[in-house]
């Protein structure tokens, strides 16, 4: 039987920035989805350059259209992709949901949903033979098999991940550690570190060397990445996913800031999932102090391999400019 190769892709989708105008033709009223598309084509001109073939099997576009119900087109899944890929550990590429509000909702109406759920998420599970509260279902309580850190890995990884990239104060070390060890409890902060409150003001208004938007996609913003500049940032990692809009990366980057994307700064809660399927694959339970260790060698090891992989390509001198402004 004779195979038959894709054949070349248009002249005008081999460069990545076809790529990323395509993909805003095709689906122009997913804004969310373009912004997280483009953060990573418009740093892979020096990989296609090594990896031809790469254009020629259209893997960018592929990887920018992966199978998935149209409703569920949206910059979490190719989020997780990087994400996953970065920890390191066997988490496959992919994250779904569903859109249903409970409230308001009956407990019939409840109980129906989640069994159709359950039933549909069960499908691709079977086939590895490994019951479903191992392969699928993470983050849940002690009780049920959860795992240690998980509330607090999302927050960990970040100022973990972000230690290696400045040089770090006394007072830095301190306040990192009372961020881990408890939690980012406010209480505490506010007891031992100043902090204040002021009507109408806004977080990034406050003078700082380290900033860590953690809340929802783009809530930094060109104007609050030029306040935090003139406060002297000299690191910024994302703890969520995508929080920072491409103009304050840009402005970022230009003045030689310190930035950890949400795709690596934010890999700590995928990663304690998967921790937790490993404990739940051999029956163990780790303790708090072991779960964190590990994650701690995790979130270590994603800017080593970064900063690695990016001189390999000899593109760690300098941010490549975005894509359409170049």
């Amino acid at each position: 039987m004779t195979v038959q190769q894709d054949a070349a892709p248009a002249p005008d989708l081999r460069l990545t920035a076809g790529i990323y105008a395509a993909l805003q033709a095709r689906d122009p009223a997913q804004l969310e989805f373009h912004q997280t598309a483009r953060e990573v084509l418009e740093s892979l001109d020096p990989m296609r350059a090594r990896h031809p073939e790469y254009v020629r099997h259209r893997i960018l576009e592929r990887l920018c259209e992966p199978e998935r119900q149209l409703v569920f087109r949206v910059f979490l899944g190719f989020e997780q992709i990087f994400k996953n890929a970065l920890t390191g550990l066997p988490i496959g590429g992919g994250k779904g949901g569903a859109y249903f509000d409970p409230r308001g909702r009956s407990d019939s109406e409840i109980m129906r949903f989640w069994q159709s759920f359950m039933t549909v998420a069960s499908r691709p599970v079977q086939a590895h033979h490994q019951p479903l509260r191992v392969r699928v279902l993470t983050g849940k309580g002690l009780a049920w098999g959860g795992s240690h850190v998980r509330t607090e890995a999302t927050g960990y990884g970040t100022v973990t991940e972000d230690a290696p990239t400045r040089r770090e104060s006394r007072r830095d070390v301190r306040l990192r550690r009372l961020c881990r060890r408890q939690g980012g409890h406010r209480r505490r902060l506010v007891k031992e570190f100043w902090a204040r409150y002021v009507e109408g003001g806004s977080v990034w208004d406050v003078p700082c060397s380290v900033t860590l938007p953690c809340a929802t996609q783009n809530e930094l913003d060109g104007k609050a990445a030029r306040t935090l500049l003139a406060g002297g940032v000299v690191a910024v990692a994302e703890g969520a996913n995508m929080p920072t809009t491409p103009q304050a990366v840009r402005l970022l980057q230009e003045a030689g800031v310190a930035f950890g994307p949400g795709k690596a700064a934010n890999a700590g809660g995928v990663a304690t999932s998967a921790l937790e399927m490993r404990q739940n694959a051999t029956r163990d339970a780790w303790s708090f102090e072991d779960t964190d260790r590990r994650l701690a060698a995790i979130m270590a090891g994603i800017p080593t391999a970064c900063l690695a992989t990016a001189q390999e390509y000899g593109a760690h001198e300098r941010p490549e400019p975005p894509i359409g402004t170049r």
